[in-house]
């Protein structure tokens, strides 16, 4: 089954955040929240809070979803580590 997941997400300023939609592959909408508290960015302060909302939806919907991850750049790791420096 597949699932989208809307997240509180930080790093952005202090009790500041932006809500994110994050698209999982998994058995039950219970995995899906499960795995959304293990993202990077995600509020941990706030736990189960931090989830805004989970919907499950169909294949095409999910492929699309993670296209659009790609293009987020708040999602992206812009961070250069140092053997790709050289």
């Amino acid at each position: 089954m597949y699932f989208r997941v809307v997240v509180a997400c930080g790093h952005i300023g202090c009790r500041r955040e932006v809500e994110v939609t994050r698209y999982f592959e998994a058995d039950s909408a219970i995995d899906a929240w499960e795995s959304a508290l293990m993202m990077p960015r995600v509020k941990k302060s706030q736990r189960s809070r931090a989830i805004r909302r989970v919907e499950q939806i169909d294949v095409m919907e999910y492929l699309w979803g993670k296209l659009a991850e790609r293009e987020n750049p708040y999602l992206q790791n812009k961070r250069v580590k140092a053997d790709q420096i050289i």
